[in-house]
């Protein structure tokens, strides 16, 4: 159960496919897939305007 709730939150807000590797700065929400990143101006969590954005290695 955990785990599946893990893998939830870990799912890119945008297309609920792909696991989000992309912090959002300054907000420093993890949320979205390298796929979507390019198609926000804005947070899909907060949103706040996106200034920045940094691809997150998870091992």
């Amino acid at each position: 159960r955990e785990n599946r709730e893990l893998k939830e939150q870990r799912t890119c807000r945008v297309c609920r496919t792909n696991m989000s590797c992309i912090l959002l700065l300054p907000c420093r929400h993890l949320c979205l897939c390298k796929d979507c990143e390019g198609r926000l101006e804005k947070c899909p969590l907060c949103n706040s305007a996106k200034n920045a954005s940094v691809q997150v290695y998870m091992s």
